[in-house]
């Protein structure tokens, strides 16, 4: 708004709007010095020591429409008042704002090239407008002293809510609100930490923050999960609690010693019962790896542990919430197993792969 046609400008909403879309077309003005007024004036103008006024001239937008549209009826005034000491002031008051195309603009010049634009001025945030304030008043009501061009700073007008931080800037105060758990301009939008995480792809549904039946709960610009049950934890209740692998079973990087088709128990806990669909599609599986070189990344091709020679059962109670059991055969010495080492591959479906590394031996 700076330096229109080298005038000065007041301008509650700086666009091009119509009001003859509603019944009540007029836009109404009037000046005053009826005492009530000026004293009613005086106090919205400054709580804390109201100047003493002398006239004021109010100008309302009963119902404006975007010109061209019927978009609704956006309701707002302008309040002009001049004190006994010289000083002039200036207030815009906005009751609602029901519609926005984005380059909206309200604030006032001094036609020689200074000017002061509110908060959300040129953008979506002009809707903000019915909702934020300056130095305290109520929602909708910003007022400024304009007798000297001085663009307001956080000291004598600030509009940052709930704890948002104020900085001064050339076109006045602005809000940080990086450090509070509300975003917008005026630090007025509370954030839900706990929101579901929009699918990359645009079209499978949301995803919860806290998996596998976790409990949300939000914070400062975070959040914690409590897990539904002792099967999970971490962070977002995404791992599942493993414990194992259990005697007769030795862990990475030992080698468990087996003979060519031997039955082998491998007993581990999850924390809680999770029924029989632990393991992820077509796993367990194994492969033959060098005894002195096991691989620890991905192995793409891999041999599907049969279920016709391997079954799992789940026993409740112990320290790990209950314990399964997983019976694998080894490879029969005709699988050409004899000598080398077998890696087999557990992944359950959570995305966790347990390995252990066995060598066959007559």
């Amino acid at each position: 708004m700076n330096n229109i046609y080298g005038a000065q400008v007041f301008a509650a909403c700086w666009v091009d709007i119509a009001t003859f879309y509603y019944t009540d077309q007029s836009v109404k003005y009037y000046s005053s010095n009826d005492a009530a007024l000026l004293s009613t004036a005086a106090n919205i103008i400054r709580n804390a020591a109201p100047p003493a006024l002398e006239w004021v001239f109010v100008a309302t937008w009963p119902a404006a429409s975007r010109f061209g549209t019927a978009s609704g009826g956006n309701k707002f005034q302008i309040m002009m008042a001049k004190a006994v000491d010289g000083h002039s002031f200036v207030c815009f008051f906005y009751e609602s704002l029901s519609w926005s195309y984005g380059d909206e603009r309200a604030g006032f010049c001094d036609g020689i090239g200074n000017a002061y634009e509110l908060p959300g001025s040129g953008s979506g945030d002009f809707r903000n407008l019915a909702s934020g304030s300056n130095d305290g008043r109520a929602p909708g009501q910003w007022c400024f002293r304009i007798d000297r061009y001085l663009a307001p700073t956080c000291a004598d007008s600030n509009p940052c809510k709930n704890g948002g931080r104020c900085v001064d800037s050339a076109r006045g105060p602005t809000c940080d609100c990086s450090s509070v758990d509300f975003t917008g301009t005026y630090c007025t939008e509370k954030i839900d930490d706990c929101a579901p995480l929009p699918p990359l792809d645009g079209c499978a549904p949301p995803t919860p923050r806290c998996k596998n039946g976790g409990t949300c709960v939000d914070g400062v610009r975070s959040f914690t999960c409590v897990c539904a049950n002792a099967c999970f934890s971490g962070p977002t209740c995404e791992t599942l609690n493993f414990v194992g692998f259990q005697t007769p079973v030795v862990n990475l990087p030992q080698v468990n010693v087996v003979r060519p088709g031997q039955s082998v128990s491998m007993k581990f806990g999850l924390g809680c019962d999770m029924g029989p669909n632990i393991f992820a599609r077509g796993y367990p599986g194994y492969t033959s790896v060098p005894c002195d070189n096991v691989p620890n990344g991905a192995i793409p091709s891999y041999i599907a542990a049969s279920t016709r020679w391997s079954s799992l059962s789940y026993a409740p109670g112990g320290m790990s919430g209950g314990q399964y059991n997983y019976l694998w055969k080894s490879p029969a010495a005709s699988q050409d197993a004899v000598g080398k080492c077998v890696l087999l591959m557990m992944r359950f479906t959570d995305g966790t792969e347990k390995r252990v590394l066995f060598q066959s031996r007559n």
